[in-house]
């Protein structure tokens, strides 16, 4: 949360588009951060029995916010200022921070956990080059050297970084989960309903 209003803090102020897009990097990556934890919380904190219910909660305002924000942004923008948008969200974390501080508690026990700084730099190289290659795929082509070169990287780099985290006693990412059959149908069946192909989705009818 302190990223997230570090970032809206900065946004709100920028004076440029350079600081400004410095500042939604910080906000999205504190957003990124608590969206994480958020859910992992709300399963050490509820039982067993209460988790469905919370994740239920969880995802409703999950769906609601992405309705209810374009209406505020839209309506601040039309009678204020853009900076208005980045000042509420500001007003916004700061006092979620402020009522944190007297209200919640740590979880668990705090663990200072070892940063692998070459996993870092491969997982950077890995994921950077492959979005970086779809996404100049659609203009340049599936043909062009930027296009192959960059792919060519995150392939080579995520394969690094993969063979890193398997043989890492406390890995970034463990992808020993895949080991489970019902994990990696469940992961499968939720992408198919982020797949569009002509304005359709899995659940829908010709």
């Amino acid at each position: 949360m302190g990223m997230f209003f570090a970032g809206s803090l900065a946004c709100a102020l920028a004076p440029s588009f350079a600081l400004l897009l410095a500042g939604r990097i910080i906000q999205a990556c504190g957003a990124g951060v608590l969206m994480t934890l958020l859910q992992t919380v709300l399963f050490r904190v509820y039982p067993p029995e209460r988790r469905g219910q919370a994740m239920s909660m969880f995802g409703m305002v999950i769906a609601f916010a992405p309705a209810l924000g374009p209406t505020i942004s839209g309506l601040l923008v039309e009678w204020l200022s853009w900076r208005w948008m980045f000042a509420l969200l500001v007003a916004i974390a700061g006092g979620v921070i402020a009522a944190a501080c007297f209200t919640v508690h740590n979880v668990g026990e705090p663990t200072h956990p070892h940063i692998d700084v070459l996993s870092v730099v491969l997982s950077t190289f890995g994921f950077g080059g492959v979005l970086f290659g779809f996404s100049t795929a659609g203009g340049n082509g599936w043909g062009s050297m930027d296009v192959l070169v960059s792919l060519a990287i995150g392939v080579i780099a995520l394969t690094l970084f993969i063979w890193r985290q398997m043989r890492l006693e406390q890995p970034m990412l463990d992808f020993r989960i895949f080991r489970m059959v019902a994990i990696v149908c469940i992961i499968c069946l939720v992408a198919s309903f982020f797949i569009r192909d002509r304005g359709l989705h899995p659940g829908q009818k010709r």
